[in-house]
């Protein structure tokens, strides 16, 4: 509703880290608009100035564009989705958990409906098989502890020397390591500081911070070096999900922030 707060939350997502990598080297990533245009519609619907009807033709035209643009990213963005519903339900009560609750046979909705446009496109990709097993090592394709912090020379203070001396051990290419959040991190932690008895402050830092975690893969690194499991080794059991590469998560954490 209010421009000037959507240009700074447009800016913070369009240019952050993620999509500046990604820009450098895998374009098909860097087209994430449905990301967003997915959260809008989900906000219009529940503050009810979108009806339901309307809301479930839209939502399931941006899944399936979203499947025909990258599979993985439709994949993810589920996975994404659910997490955050599920958050939302634990930190709202009330009429506010009451709507949420309503959104789910929807979204539903929009997926059986996707589904079906989709149906030529999942009859290939199923029919025939597809390779077993995670495409990538989690290993090589997650997020260091450190890149959270430390910026790699994709960003203009990655460039440093001292930026660079660290961001060398990160065992994730230059393409999978845009997850430095400078001072959006900051302003995340005032703000939840600031207003934590709001449910949707609480439901956008807890769900950055999940996604965070995931985003680091099986095992959390530091400086390149394995230190302790992580849940990811549960998630990568999943069926398809599994041959996401974690580091690309962090999308979803510049989207909250």
């Amino acid at each position: 509703r209010e421009f000037a707060p959507a240009l700074l939350g447009g800016l913070v997502f369009g240019f952050s880290p993620y999509l500046v990598c990604k820009l450098l080297g895998n374009i098909d990533l860097a087209l994430v608009p449905m990301l967003p245009l997915a959260a809008y519609l989900g906000l219009r619907a529940l503050d009810g100035t979108l009806r339901r009807a309307r809301f479930v033709v839209l939502l399931a035209l941006v899944l399936a564009a979203q499947f025909l643009l990258f599979i993985e990213t439709f994949a993810t963005m589920t996975m994404s989705a659910a997490i955050a519903i599920a958050i939302a339900l634990l930190v709202t009560d009330g009429n506010d958990r009451g709507r949420i609750r309503a959104l789910l046979a929807p979204i539903a909705l929009s997926y059986a409906l996707a589904i079906a446009l989709l149906a030529p496109y999942l009859y290939y990709l199923f029919a025939f098989g597809f390779p077993r097993g995670a495409i990538w090592s989690t290993n090589t394709g997650s997020i260091d502890l450190l890149n959270f912090l430390v910026p790699v020379p994709a960003d203009a203070l990655g460039c440093l020397g001292a930026m660079r001396a660290i961001s060398v051990n990160f065992r994730a290419g230059i393409y999978d390591t845009g997850s430095s959040l400078g001072l959006a991190a900051v302003v995340a932690i005032a703000i939840a500081r600031w207003r934590w008895h709001e449910p949707a402050v609480r439901l956008l830092i807890l769900f950055a911070a999940a996604i965070g975690v995931l985003a680091m893969g099986s095992w959390m690194q530091v400086g390149g070096h394995f230190i302790v499991p992580l849940p990811w080794m549960i998630v990568s059991g999943l069926p398809l999900i599994a041959k996401a590469m974690p580091a690309r998560l962090v999308v979803y954490m510049f989207l909250a922030l």
